[in-house]
């Protein structure tokens, strides 16, 4: 949320999808969002979050109940008034990680490129060849840092899609490497200075 391509801001054009959930730089707990630019579109979702209601009773399509409840919305709101502030402490954090894990040898860290803004929904590094990923997780739990893998298979590795008509199945040997090494680490906006601190220097020692 609030990420940009050069000068257009991620869901101000197209289609885009955001997810409310509880890690997410905004949250509703679950839950999520569509935006789009084009009139047409904006009409036909809102007919099928609304049971395929046009107007009370005048039914157009076959739709759903995917409306927000009141008690979500509250809880969201807020945060996107707040999502500039929200994203420059991810932004201040990652940066500080940055600093403090550069140089490290053992990691690849992430990068921005010139044209992007960046709002670290993850801080991602990829671990060298040869280190037992399993046993860094372990190891920064113990010190009591949560640290993440996500999405750690390829898509086609799971049975539900290995088949699926929907998924086409290629040789990716860089995505295929990158799940295999990839950890997240803590960056969300409620780290002090010195849990930021406490993250990097746990990273450090779990590294073999």
């Amino acid at each position: 949320h609030g990420a940009r391509v050069g000068p257009r801001r991620a869901g101000s054009f197209g289609l885009g999808c955001f997810s409310f959930y509880a890690t997410k730089n905004v949250t509703s707990g679950e839950g999520g969002c569509v935006t789009t630019d084009d009139d047409r579109q904006a009409v036909l979702m809102r007919e099928l979050r609304h049971q395929g209601m046009r107007s009370r009773y005048e039914y157009v399509a076959i739709g759903h109940n995917w409306r927000m409840t009141d008690l979500a919305a509250a809880v969201a709101i807020p945060q996107m008034q707040r999502l500039a502030e929200i994203n420059a402490a991810r932004r201040a954090n990652a940066d500080l990680l940055s600093s403090l894990l550069e140089g490290e040898r053992r990691l690849t860290l992430p990068a921005t490129p010139a044209d992007r803004t960046h709002v670290w929904h993850q801080y991602t590094v990829l671990l060298a060849d040869g280190i037992d990923r399993t046993a860094v997780v372990r190891a920064m739990s113990a010190a009591g840092i949560d640290a993440g893998v996500y999405y750690p298979r390829l898509v086609w590795d799971y049975d539900a899609y290995r088949e699926h008509p929907g998924v086409v199945t290629a040789e990716t040997p860089r995505a295929t490497d990158i799940a295999a090494h990839c950890l997240s680490l803590p960056v969300h906006p409620g780290l002090t200075l010195g849990d930021v601190e406490r993250v990097a220097a746990a990273l450090r020692d779990a590294l073999p």
